[in-house]
């Protein structure tokens, strides 16, 4: 069992700053997502959860957390391959399953393949974590162009519908026959 780390950086931490997406392996100093100190108990045992964000960030911790209390996951990403793997390298130390699913979640048709490939990979969907976002920052908002706030919405908001309204009937499913 490892011990849990106490030497934590302290501000102040370097400045840095990347394109979008984000890439873990290039942050300093690297994020601590509870992959060595979070023990977990058993509260998720045999839930069936997708993550959209679960390759990186706080997305990547609730994927280890909900691995290391017992479910097993779907976790879409846009193309962080890296983080997507690396994510699912800690959920299967856990000893749960992790099904990696790249693309777009602002696209409804790749949701709903998305919805289809938890069905066939852990036979139903118990949980919903939608984390995957798009935020940028301006001065003013009058800098903000129309295409910015689309891309917002499409990445932030219609996901919720592609992902819980439409697919309502797989939700639970193997449990309810």
């Amino acid at each position: 069992m490892s011990s849990i780390p106490t030497d934590y950086p302290k501000p102040p931490l370097p400045e840095q700053q990347q394109d979008i997406p984000g890439i873990t392996k290039d942050m300093e100093p690297k994020p601590d997502y509870g992959e060595e100190s979070y023990q977990g108990s058993g509260k998720l045992t045999g839930k069936r959860v997708i993550i959209t964000g679960g390759d990186s960030g706080i997305g990547q911790a609730v994927a280890i957390a909900y691995a290391k209390e017992g479910a097993s996951l779907l976790i879409s990403y846009l193309c962080e391959d890296d983080d997507a793997r690396e994510t699912a390298d800690w959920v299967k130390k856990a000893g749960r399953t992790c099904k990696l699913v790249r693309g777009d979640i602002s696209d409804a048709d790749h949701c709903q393949r998305m919805v289809q490939d938890v069905v066939e990979a852990l036979s139903g969907i118990d949980i919903l974590v939608n984390y995957a976002a798009h935020q940028m920052t301006f001065k003013a908002l009058a800098d903000m162009l129309d295409t910015e706030g689309e891309k917002t919405f499409a990445t932030n908001i219609h996901p919720m519908f592609y992902l819980a309204e439409r697919p309502l009937p797989t939700w639970g499913m193997a449990r309810r026959s």
